[in-house]
């Protein structure tokens, strides 16, 4: 008996999924739904189905795919050669494996460089399984290599100081399933005994940092998330929450309907591959995902690569006013973004979780540097019964939810994210955060406005919210610079506190908004006729603010809490170009020093103390040993044990 034999009632529904999301998305005229990888998600879901002509129907769909991207459908192909031989016929069979030998030089041709972990994963898979299916040694041995290299770097990469504990794409709610699964086929279906193991070692370590990050009072995963799609920002649902689901066997409250509401079908799709996925679940992941004791709180290193700006602008390079053949795309060179070290903070309450990244990852396109999670209910039954809260740069008038025109990269994006269009830098002590923000560079040009959002989901109203004490019900409301806004949601008190823009984009620069389902806070720097700025210029524009949560037990009542909002002190000032921001708050002092030009976290002291981190730290109800937390994840010491 394994996890696809019998198949469990939580993986069906999965199916059921990815089944109505390819229904919808099928193209009969080109045979596709979507892309290829897509696809064969589809026709997985179809091998499932309990009508013969659909069984029959997702066989011939194998059959006509021809894989080129050597990493995420190969690998796809490789789970159901492996996991569900019994429902796919001869013709099927050697259609499949001749696709996933044609993919294994292409697989060669992918490596792991310090960025996105989830295609070269998925390339080490088809390059281990795949080259033991067609008994090429080169492509395991190659495969396993570099997965060696990846899990060295990931938990061993040192500094004179530091020295690396997560991986570089980090807590992804859609791309950190799939390397769940990459990692849970080579573990389970490989024949290299040491390529098995050091599978099998990281997809179990992987679970208990996925662990480490549910949040399961509000059912949520808290943040920073390095990319996120609209549904994993909203909360609700997410293909990690169905990973979670399948590999634990419990209930999880999810909402599928958010993919479709926020467009992104692949993230139905994907389903499929979850479900025939033969998670290694640990007793220990189990333990820390759902028995945890609160505050529970950790903060991790990372390394990221540098990173350009996916820009479509054309350069004309003679200057002229008319298009012509020799225009070309500005692309890769349009602004590159420093890489190197950072780290991560997460903090939990049974009330709240809170988490951020003390710079982006890469080129931010769609990170959630900032996430908030509330549980609003003792019961997770709906999307009202929890709250997410997460930040965004916006150029242009860009809204989240919908499509838009990406200012900066002069592309259109559909409504399955907003794109980040700035750049910020967080610390983050507990249950306190500054946050400061700058608009990125590449898109100095044609500036109709910018602004920087806090932006709560809203499928129901907060339970109060004042600004300088006053209640607000209607909105949209345009307020001064250095209000206080408190919020009362659920059990949890917030306390947030605007910078002063500079420069400021009007008067009353401060904005409450409501857009469907969302609610805005935004600070505009700009908010005019279309104009050119210098880069430099642009650069030294900022923006942020300062965050503090609360549970209402901390507080005698609603009032008390609204006395010590007054007394919070923040100063946010600029000398020689480096940005100082001071928050005092119950006789706590929290000072950050940032310089936005080569986007370098200076100092970071709390209670006039350097808060420094070299690998990893966790801490459960005071305690940092035992169980609920790990030394490190994907270290040689945890490897070796």
């Amino acid at each position: 008996m394994t996890a696809l034999n019998p198949i469990s009632d939580q993986r069906r529904w999965l199916l059921q999924l990815a089944r109505e999301a390819g229904d919808r998305h099928f193209e009969p005229k080109t045979g596709l739904c979507l892309i290829v990888r897509d696809t064969c998600w589809y026709a997985t879901s179809l091998l499932f189905d309990n009508s013969l002509e659909r069984k029959n129907r997702g066989n011939e769909l194998l059959q006509s795919l021809t894989s080129s991207d050597g990493t995420h459908t190969p690998a796809s192909m490789l789970s159901l050669i492996h996991g569900v031989p019994d429902r796919l016929d001869e013709r099927t069979k050697n259609a499949l494996r001749s696709a996933i030998r044609s993919e294994l030089v292409n697989a060669a041709g992918t490596e792991w460089k310090d960025g996105n972990v989830n295609h070269p994963l998925g390339a080490y898979c088809t390059l281990i399984l795949g080259g033991e299916l067609h008994s090429e040694s080169w492509a395991v041995e190659l495969g396993l290599r570099r997965l060696g290299r990846f899990q060295q770097r990931i938990g061993d990469h040192r500094s004179r100081r530091l020295r690396q504990s997560e991986m570089s794409e980090y807590n992804s709610l859609t791309y950190t399933a799939l390397d769940l699964t990459f990692l849970a086929l080579i573990g389970e279906y490989g024949q290299n005994p040491e390529a098995r193991s050091l599978a099998r070692f990281l997809e179990e370590a992987l679970w208990l940092n996925v662990s480490m990050h549910y949040h399961a009072p509000s059912g949520q995963f808290a943040g920073p998330h390095s990319r996120s799609y609209f549904e994993d920002s909203f909360g609700g649902y997410s293909v990690l929450h169905g990973a979670l689901l399948a590999a634990s066997g419990r209930q999880i409250f999810l909402d599928p309907s958010l993919s479709v509401r926020f467009d992104h079908p692949s993230d139905l799709l994907q389903n499929a591959l979850t479900a025939i996925t033969p998670h290694h679940f640990p007793r220990r992941a189990a333990a820390i995902a759902w028995e945890k004791p609160f505050p529970f709180s950790f903060r991790m290193t990372t390394y990221g690569e540098s990173y350009h700006e996916n820009s479509r602008r054309v350069v004309r390079p003679d200057g002229a006013d008319t298009a012509r053949s020799s225009d070309r795309p500005f692309a890769f060179d349009e602004e590159v973004y420093p890489g190197g070290w950072t780290d991560l903070t997460t903090f939990m309450t049974p009330e709240f979780a809170l988490g951020s990244a003390a710079k982006p990852y890469v080129n931010a396109g769609h990170s959630d540097s900032v996430m908030l999670r509330i549980r609003r209910s003792d019961e997770i039954k709906s999307l009202s019964d929890f709250r997410s809260a997460f930040t965004r740069g916006v150029y242009n008038g860009a809204l989240p939810g919908v499509p838009n025109s990406c200012h900066t990269s002069s592309s259109d994006v559909d409504a399955s994210y907003l794109s980040e269009e700035g750049r910020c830098a967080t610390y983050q002590h507990e249950n306190r955060l500054i946050v400061s923000y700058s608009p990125k560079r590449a898109g100095h040009k044609g500036i109709k406005s910018f602004r920087t959002d806090f932006i709560f989901s809203y499928t129901t109203p907060f339970d109060i919210i004042t600004v300088d004490g006053t209640p607000v019900t209607r909105y949209p409301v345009q307020l001064r610079t250095g209000s206080r806004i408190c919020i009362h949601d659920g059990r949890t008190f917030i306390l947030l506190i605007p910078f002063e823009p500079v420069p400021a984009g009007g008067s009353s620069p401060l904005h409450l908004s409501v857009e469907k389902d969302f609610f805005l806070i935004s600070t505009y720097n700009y908010d005019g006729p279309a104009k050119d700025f210098a880069r430099d210029e642009v650069n030294n524009w900022s923006s942020g603010f300062f965050l503090e949560l609360w549970t209402e037990d901390q507080f005698g009542d609603w009032a008390e809490f609204l006395d010590h909002a007054r007394a919070v002190n923040v100063e946010a000032t600029v000398e020689s170009k480096i940005r100082r921001i001071v928050a005092r708050s119950k006789e706590t002092v929290m000072e950050i020093l940032y310089d936005p030009f080569r986007e370098h976290i200076l100092s970071r002291k709390w209670c006039g103390m350097e808060e420094e981190i070299t690998h990893m730290d966790v801490s459960a109800a005071g305690v940092s040993e035992g169980p609920f937390c790990p030394r490190t994840l994907f270290g040689s010491e945890a490897l070796n044990r």
